[in-house]
């Protein structure tokens, strides 16, 4: 997979002529012409997520799903035996839309 560098994803915050805005979209589209799979890092509001899932972005991480995890909290999550309740993600997230597994 390749990844986006989260100051691309950040400056993505300012309007859609922003030069973050306009890599991210093309690098996803060259990826996946490519047979590429594409994680954006860095995703901490509703605007970036929606935005990624409109230029159909494969993967997401960032603060807007949860703050970082030690190794056993990680797979407690994945192992479903830690619910969302607790993690503690980003004032600004959005918990509904934490519901695709792809966007984890």
């Amino acid at each position: 997979a390749l990844k986006i560098d989260k100051s691309f994803i950040t400056e993505m915050e300012e309007t859609i002529e922003s030069t973050g805005f306009m890599i991210a979209q093309s690098v996803i589209g060259l990826a996946h012409n490519l047979g590429v799979k594409v994680v954006a890092e860095g995703i901490e509001t509703a605007k970036h997520l929606v935005w990624l899932r409109s230029f159909q972005c494969d993967y997401g991480q960032g603060y807007f799903f949860a703050k970082p995890l030690n190794a056993q909290q990680a797979t407690a999550l994945v192992q479903g035996q830690m619910g969302w309740s607790y993690v503690q993600s980003h004032p600004g997230s959005q918990p509904e839309e934490r519901s695709l597994s792809h966007w984890r």
